[in-house]
């Protein structure tokens, strides 16, 4: 009686070179989405920034020629609560409730600033002084 083997299935060895080739393309390929990250980072930041313009740009008081209610409406905190919750080191700092001017700015991840103002200004720059009255340019 001559007996068959038939083996079906995986070597062992065959199992860890298979793991092991998963696992390098795995780091190649989130090696090589880092940078993506950094960008979609910072296109985050600049649309919370262009959001709070938009927003200013609404509450202005064409008689007074004031921002009024910019503080007061909730959506600046929001958006400045995401910004710090979700980018260590962020923040949106805005001046500008009650007055003639505003400038808001944030960090990005290349080290410049996103930066927009009541002068109709927005775009990166390399300071991140925001003052009350003080363009970003």
């Amino acid at each position: 009686m001559i007996m068959f083997k038939n083996k079906k299935g995986f070597t062992l060895i065959e199992m860890m070179v298979v793991i092991g080739v998963i696992g390098i393309l795995a780091a190649l390929v989130l090696t090589a989405l880092g940078p993506s990250r950094d960008k979609a980072k910072d296109v985050r930041i600049i649309a919370a920034i262009n959001q709070l313009r938009s927003l200013a740009e609404v509450q202005f008081n064409s008689t007074t020629g004031n921002y009024e209610g910019i503080a007061a409406s909730g959506v600046f905190a929001q958006l400045e609560a995401d910004v710090a919750a979700n980018f260590p080191g962020g923040f949106i700092t805005f001046d500008g409730d009650d007055t003639p001017s505003y400038t808001a700015s944030a960090p990005l991840n290349s080290g410049l600033f996103y930066c927009v103002d009541s002068t109709g200004f927005g775009g990166q720059t390399s300071t991140s002084t925001v003052s009350l009255g003080i363009s970003c340019n």
